[in-house]
């Protein structure tokens, strides 16, 4: 009888342990789908703009296996000495030192002979 009782103690206990720590356990962060960057243009000599967004402190631009990053919202797409076709830009935006995403834009255009053309 003493042992049974003791037993039940110890089983209550733990289960009591569990629920006090996993009552404790700290809150998974909230991840927001980025934003989708607006105004995206770009002008015949390749000089790529697009609105600011909303607590954004730098840009990382990225075409092919290039990137480069900016805290503007305007870059000259020369910068990658891209071939003459077609490609299409990606303009991720971020806050402070993070790598998280806040904002999104893509665009597809054609360069040829040093001009650059919107797709789409």
């Amino acid at each position: 009888m003493k042992r049974t009782f003791i037993s039940l103690l110890i089983a209550l206990t733990t289960l009591l342990m569990l629920f006090a720590f996993g009552a404790c356990a700290p809150e998974e962060p909230t991840v927001e789908e980025p934003t989708e960057i607006t105004g995206i243009s770009l002008s015949e000599d390749g000089v790529l703009t697009w609105n600011a967004v909303s607590g954004a402190t730098t840009y990382r631009l990225v075409v092919g296996m290039s990137s480069d990053t900016t805290t503007e919202t305007t870059f000259a797409l020369q910068q990658f000495n891209l071939s003459d076709g077609t490609h299409t830009v990606g303009i991720f935006a971020s806050k402070d030192t993070s790598e998280m995403e806040i904002g999104f834009g893509e665009l597809e255009f054609f360069t040829g002979r040093s001009l650059y053309f919107r797709l789409g």
